[in-house]
């Protein structure tokens, strides 16, 4: 009985476990959309001479980013902490 449990256990944790993995892979894409993100509004923002529009931009574009990174190191402590 424990052991077949156990076995039906293992089979519910392999999906979550891949969809983990691929969740993981597209976080770390967001940074460099983020990024990809500035840098558009920042040569709009020269190029229109809406510079104040660009670096607001930039401010409100860093400001996820930046939780990423920490949340992104939490995510990583804890793994080291398991």
């Amino acid at each position: 009985f424990l052991t077949s449990k156990k076995e039906e256990s293992q089979k519910k944790n392999e999906p979550d476990i891949s969809d983990v993995k691929v969740f993981n892979t597209q976080m770390k894409l967001v940074p460099f959309l983020y990024l990809a993100i500035v840098l558009i509004m920042f040569v709009l923002g020269v190029f229109t001479d809406f510079l104040n529009y660009s670096v607001f931009g930039l401010i409100i574009a860093l400001i996820p980013f930046l939780a990423y990174l920490i949340f992104d190191y939490k995510k990583d402590e804890s793994v080291r902490g398991k």
